[in-house]
């Protein structure tokens, strides 16, 4: 399926160009509580979770973490933005358990756009259709209440909830870890 859309074509893709970008990607096992992107880099790298679980989070002027995001297996996570203009990043992607990717480093992406025409659009279609669902899930948060966003965070995230430790959900939520502990218990 990822292949497909990257390849721009409605059909399944070449077997030479899924090994293409296959023989490009390393593959990397990486610790729990392991940073895969530091803030203020440049990324070079984006990551294909074969296996664990991650979240992306930015740190304010005081030091404190906000979680933004977490990405679970068959998922690509990195800073698109930072990675595609090769500028630095304010996201920071730690893993939360032993985790497996596969990276694919901006010269491999280049090389690899160069090689397949429809590669690079169809690439930045996805990132665009990404974008904008995340943009969308984060303006609804908004105007919900604590209960209302934990509910539709369980319902998004089900094959994951319990995989991710209470801080971060507090801190994706918004709010703070006693807040949500009363409000699972409430739920019950």
């Amino acid at each position: 399926m990822f292949f497909r859309q990257l390849s721009g074509a409605s059909d399944q893709p070449s077997l030479e160009y899924a090994e293409q970008i296959f023989n490009r990607l390393e593959s990397r096992k990486v610790k729990k509580n392991q940073t895969l992107l530091r803030a203020r880099t440049i990324p070079n790298e984006l990551f294909f979770i074969k296996k664990g679980l991650v979240k992306v989070s930015v740190q304010d002027e005081k030091g404190n973490h906000h979680v933004c995001d977490f990405h679970a297996e068959n998922e690509v996570v990195g800073s698109i933005h930072g990675y595609l203009l090769q500028k630095r990043s304010d996201l920071i992607i730690t893993c939360l358990e032993h985790t497996e990717v596969l990276c694919l480093n901006f010269q491999d992406f280049e090389f690899i756009s160069q090689s397949y025409q429809g590669f690079k659009t169809s690439f930045y279609e996805l990132v665009f259709k990404f974008e904008h669902r995340r943009f969308i899930d984060k303006s609804m948060m908004i105007a919900q209440d604590a209960r209302s966003r934990y509910e539709v965070f369980i319902s998004k995230h089900h094959a994951i909830v319990d995989r991710i430790p209470l801080k971060d959900v507090a801190s994706y939520l918004g709010i703070k870890q006693q807040s949500l502990s009363r409000l699972r218990r409430d739920m019950q």
